[in-house]
This record gives structure tokens, sequence and C-alpha cells, in this order.
């Protein structure tokens, strides 16, 4: 613990003292996870992104340095991502590296992803105002314990009378 002597401020989109770990625009209203806080992750990003020189610059050594240096390692990082007209082509990229990242992906477009589809992430409800409405589930899954629940959420109000029967008391 720092005694109060450290004091994060927000940090919006990024990690308050690690970087990059963060969500960057890639252009054409697209954005990307990335999170490459170790020098390993760090080396492999910089290769990938043609800017090997960056891995042993004193301004990005560490993750903190580099979160430091933030909006420098923001500039870097979103003008190469917008060289790209499809963000795919990044991605692919920055896999080859087996450097950790992911798209931001719309509802849309999270609702024809095959790996959010494959693993049963959406669920059919009756629900009684708006009839059968398909919902995502958590996007957590245990071997042995749902996590799905084929009950449509409740109504304003549908609880209430419960609720304060248990915090009153049956009187």
């Amino acid at each position: 613990m720092s005694n109060g002597e450290d004091s994060p401020s927000r940090s919006g989109c990024h990690h308050a003292t690690m970087a990059p770990y963060g969500i960057y625009n890639a252009g054409y209203d697209r954005y990307v996870v990335i999170a490459a806080i170790n020098s390993r992750q760090w080396d492999r990003l910089t290769r990938a992104i043609g800017r090997p020189d960056l891995s042993n610059d004193p301004q990005f050594i560490t993750a903190g340095s580099r979160a430091r240096n933030l909006p420098r390692v923001r500039e870097v990082i979103e003008g190469w991502l917008q060289n790209f007209t499809n963000v795919e082509d990044a991605l692919k990229i920055l896999e080859e590296y087996e450097v950790p990242s992911a798209p931001i992906l719309t509802i849309e477009q999270l609702l024809q992803d095959q790996q959010y589809l494959m693993r049963n992430n959406l669920i059919e409800i009756e629900d009684p105002i708006f009839g059968k409405a398909k919902l995502p589930t958590t996007p957590i899954v245990f071997s042995e314990t749902s996590t799905k629940n084929p009950e449509p959420p409740p109504s304003v109000g549908q609880h209430t009378e419960e609720v304060l029967k248990n915090i009153v008391g049956s009187q």
C-alpha cells in the first residue's frame, strides 16, 4: 500500500498504471483492445507494428513508463491501426505476433460472432411484454454450474412486496 502517497487519477479507457492496456481507436468507427503490459508482450507489439526501435526506448522500457507516456503510446498504436481499412487485418498481425488483442464489437457484430454463438451465449426467453426475445448470457462458463437464466427480467415493481416483507418482516 502507498499509505495515500499514490493517488491514481481517472484513466478512461486505459489502465492508470500500466500501458498499453486499453481501448484504441482503429478508425472507421472501430476499436480494439490491446494489452501488452510486460516486456515480452511490448517487444512483440513493437515488432508487429513495425516499430522495434520502441522496444528499448527509455520512455517505454517498463509498463509504468509507458503509462506515464500514454499519449505517445496511444499516438503510435492508433497511428498504426489507422493504416488499415479493415481492422481484421491489423488483428491478424497482432495475433501472429501473439499480442493480446481483440475487437470491440457492436451488438450487431456480437450477435453474428462465431465464437460467441458457438459458446451458446444467447438465450431465448418469453417476455410478457415483448414476446420471444434473445438475450445475452454471462460470457463466463463453468463446467458444472449453469449461469443461464431462462426467466425474463422482472418488471418494475414486480418484487417490491416480497422485498419489503423481507426488510420489515411479515406482519
